[in-house]
């Protein structure tokens, strides 16, 4: 995966890069403090993701990713800023998410394998979660899983016709699924065709709301995450 970093903060960037460089699969292309500088040198070499922070002097983030966006071959952008109020700008130009700082490790290690997911062939997706029970093989198609919830040692996998026990970590079952799930808690995850919206509630966390009324708690840590799928939608609307 090869990686770009905008922002004009050096510590930020520093942060940041010392924290890919831990990844094996990660190579750093270059750092630069501000948008004009990034986007000429993606006019002469191409990477696979930009981290860009959000607020920058002259050209800001979201002005250098919509300039990006509409070249030959787009970098994945992942938007790293202090302030939670651009997600919704942010997710609009597609990005692949949206860090706050400080940026944690466990929140960086999501957006990677987020990252590594999308970056995987169409061809390559499961079409099935292939389980056994008592010796008996089962087999569940993807497509039919809504939701899956953390149960100890086990992962409770609600699919369209009935429920099933999967002796799975959930880190684990959603790298196997691919990248048409997403984590909303640490014990949730939820299919993201079939989220509709987000009910917040005065604690900070909230509900991701699924087609049918379906309710699936949802944590702070991971909202920007449902504000990117609703985003997505209605881009596409």
């Amino acid at each position: 995966m090869r990686v770009v970093i905008v922002d004009d903060e050096p510590l930020a960037r520093r942060g940041l890069a010392a924290r890919l460089a831990r990844e094996e699969d990660v190579q750093i292309l270059g750092e630069f403090g501000d948008g004009i500088s990034a986007l000429q040198h993606f006019q002469h070499e191409r990477a696979d993701v930009a981290f860009v922070d959000m607020e920058m002097p002259g050209m800001d983030g979201l002005e250098l990713a919509n300039n990006l966006v509409t070249g030959s071959s787009p970098p994945r952008i992942v938007f790293v800023t202090a302030h939670e109020h651009y997600a919704i700008d942010a997710f609009a130009c597609d990005a692949c998410d949206y860090l706050l700082k400080p940026v944690t490790g466990r929140r960086l290690t999501t957006t990677l394998e987020r990252l590594r997911a999308r970056m995987q062939p169409e061809d390559t997706r499961p079409q099935w979660l292939v389980y056994s029970e008592e010796g008996a093989t089962h087999r569940v198609p993807v497509t039919e899983i809504r939701r899956i919830e953390a149960a100890g040692d086990y992962m409770v996998v609600h699919a369209s016709d009935r429920t099933h026990v999967v002796r799975r970590a959930m880190k684990a079952l959603l790298r196997e699924l691919g990248p048409e799930f997403v984590r909303v808690h640490r014990s949730h995850a939820v299919s993201k065709r079939l989220v509709r919206g987000y009910a917040s509630n005065p604690h900070g966390d909230g509900e991701v709301i699924l087609d049918g009324d379906d309710r699936v708690r949802c944590s702070r840590t991971y909202r920007a995450a449902v504000v990117e799928i609703l985003a997505t939608t209605q881009s596409r609307s």
